[in-house]
């Protein structure tokens, strides 16, 4: 079972704005304290189905943005528990050739950071993906939020 869903790129950069309003209005988003402008572009993938008690979800969601520097961001979560999930996007539109990747993932479910903890879940280098010909092929684990970065 898949489930097609659309990743939609935010391109976003800072325009320094004198209005102290915790909202913009005519297409802005509020970030850092400014409003930035935005562009979304749509970004087809397949995307298996995650099912637990009953209810269906897409397994893999994802979004991305580009920042002021032009570096890329593709964020995705798998929130399957036990099954790893492969995907595919199409980025040769971006212009974007080198790739780095970074996961959030623990080997149970339950573990967590705490005070006297704090390190138990940390990021780590992701190389769970392949760029071939402008397609990423990215292999996402159970339960984990993997983060792409493109210049």
């Amino acid at each position: 079972h898949h489930q097609s869903s659309y990743c939609k790129l935010l391109w976003t950069w800072d325009i320094p704005d004198s209005q102290s309003w915790p909202c913009c209005t005519d297409g802005r988003i509020w970030q850092s304290g400014n409003c930035s402008y935005f562009i979304l572009l749509p970004v087809a993938f397949q995307t298996p189905l995650y099912t637990f008690n009953g209810e269906t979800l897409p397994a893999i969601s994802a979004s991305a943005s580009k920042d002021k520097s032009g570096a890329v961001h593709i964020s995705m979560v798998n929130v399957d528990a036990k099954k790893t999930n492969k995907i595919e996007i199409d980025v040769k539109d971006l212009g974007v050739k080198n790739f780095t990747g970074t996961i959030l993932t623990s080997p149970k479910l339950q573990d967590y950071n705490s005070f006297e903890n704090p390190n138990k879940i940390i990021p780590t280098v992701f190389k769970g993906f392949e760029n071939k010909k402008g397609k990423l092929e990215i292999t996402i684990p159970p339960f984990s939020v993997v983060v792409l970065e493109g210049i």
